[in-house]
């Protein structure tokens, strides 16, 4: 697995123009130790890069390894916030992020599904519930009552957000076919992200 993250062609990895600078930081670190350019894993997993990064975009041609990286990136996430020190020790310590976060990984698809007023989360096909709104913070706090069994609201999910640092993934947005579901996406996502 660690070959394959290190081999990654992900094209660019798209930040804040403040982040730029930092991103070109972290290039020189590694670049000190390798001739290699890092990883797109290693970048995301730089402290430095980490704490100036509110938005990031990994972009990418189908088949290069963006979902990958993000799952990766996010189960490597759970093991250091549930600190299971045991598959921790097991990964090599240039893969262990240096930030702790709690991570939310979502396919875009199931948001356009919310977006389009269905509950992306049961079987057959059915509304979502009642007075959720398309708001990202809506979503996701569905998507936790859903996988965990718990009552979770957005409530909730924004005393998380003031207490904890989230790692919050959108994965799939080129999948999201209708042009009008995808237009709503980008609408929507960034107020989303706003904090």
């Amino acid at each position: 697995m660690g070959q394959s993250l290190r081999k990654s062609t992900i094209d660019r990895i798209h930040a804040a123009s403040s982040v730029q600078r930092t991103l070109s930081a972290a290039n020189q670190k590694y670049d000190e130790h390798s001739n290699e350019q890092p990883s797109a894993y290693q970048i995301l997993t730089n402290a430095s890069f980490v704490s100036n990064s509110k938005r990031v975009v990994v972009e990418g041609a189908p088949g290069q390894g963006k979902s990958t990286i993000t799952q990766f990136l996010c189960q490597v996430h759970r093991l250091n916030f549930l600190n299971r020190t045991f598959e921790l020790g097991k990964l090599n310590p240039a893969y262990r992020p240096k930030v702790i976060a709690l991570p939310l990984r979502v396919d875009i698809r199931d948001y356009a599904t919310w977006l389009s007023g269905f509950d992306p989360f049961v079987v057959t096909e059915g509304p979502r519930p009642s007075g959720a709104s398309d708001a990202l913070e809506s979503f996701l706090a569905w998507m936790v009552a859903q996988t965990t069994g718990s009552s979770f609201t957005a409530d909730h999910l924004n005393v998380f957000f003031s207490q904890a640092r989230l790692l919050i993934v959108l994965d799939g947005f080129d999948e999201v076919a209708e042009i009008e579901i995808r237009e709503q996406d980008t609408n929507v996502v960034p107020s989303g992200t706003s904090s």
